[in-house]
């Protein structure tokens, strides 16, 4: 797989993933549903112990608040586990289990305290402290989580946008140069890579310069290989020079030098580098 291709996650992760969250949703619902049974009968109750309850709790609102509690630990720790996995705004999806947590209670004290009180007395005022202090607790995070979440642009990682950094902080395109179109023209997709422009902060003057090398050596290099007209100030054969080749060789000999020394400086991909030696070393086998 290239550097330029898109890294979707994986399936087994986003079921993973899915687990978690729904995990989260039912215990969310057990103790809602349990706090729920207990202020039915006035908001307190006991079991066992040296001492005889006042008010046994109701059938199973033990396990759902005990198992609701624990169980939001269990799956919100598969659900970040494998949020971060997945990316995206997924790594923190988990985290609005606090604020579901905090506004489901939350409404629950002031369902029974403000709103629906006990037969026969008016404003439970200590549930509805509690209910005001509990929504504070789940409404103050889920605002700020959203705003965020609606004011940042997604951004997608640089290699599925088709970039990688080049060490400087710098996004370059790393667009394959084999064949990647339709017409299976190996020098299609890097005449597309150099054409389109790359969401990258302004150059410096150094990376310009060197950046026009690139595109002038290998668009010269791929268009000999393909037998295309060469670029604009490529280099033909010609007298041989000081180390017994023609010009056009020693040409095609320095951009082989010039490439690996972009690749070990990290301003080309391994792939990008290993195309164009291939297209550079079919031209030097021509001339033999």
């Amino acid at each position: 797989m290239t550097a330029a291709s898109r890294q979707d996650p994986l399936v087994s992760d986003v079921a993973k993933l899915s687990v978690g969250i729904a995990g989260l949703a039912m215990c969310l619902t057990l103790m809602f549903l349990g706090m729920r049974a207990v202020m039915d009968i006035g908001g307190a109750c006991a079991e066992g112990g040296p001492y005889v309850p006042v008010q046994s709790c109701p059938e199973g609102s033990t396990v759902a608040l005990i198992g609701g509690m624990f169980g939001l630990f269990l799956f919100g720790g598969i659900a970040m586990w494998y949020g971060s996995k997945v990316g995206g705004i997924w790594s923190a999806a988990p985290l609005l289990a606090w604020s579901g947590l905090f506004l489901s209670l939350g409404w629950n004290f002031l369902d029974y305290g403000v709103f629906n009180p006990p037969e026969g007395e008016g404003v439970v005022w200590g549930w509805a402290l509690c209910g005001v202090m509990f929504m504070v607790m789940g409404a103050i995070p889920l605002v700020g989580g959203l705003s965020v979440f609606g004011s940042a642009p997604l951004r997608r990682p640089l290699a599925q946008a088709g970039l990688a950094s080049d060490g400087q902080g710098t996004a370059v395109r790393t667009v394959p140069l084999g064949p990647a179109t339709g017409d299976g023209d190996p020098g299609t997709a890097y005449r597309a890579a150099m054409a389109a422009p790359a969401a990258a902060s302004p150059a410096s003057p150094d990376r310009t310069a060197a950046l026009a090398g690139i595109s002038a050596d290998m668009g010269a290099a791929v268009a000999q290989a393909l037998d295309e007209p060469a670029a604009p100030g490529a280099s033909a054969a010609g007298p041989a020079t000081a180390d017994g080749f023609d010009e056009g060789t020693q040409a095609l000999l320095d951009r082989l030098e010039r490439l690996a020394d972009l690749r070990d400086r990290g301003l080309l991909a391994p792939d990008e580098y290993e195309t164009a030696k291939e297209a550079i070393v079919r031209e030097l086998e021509t001339r033999q």
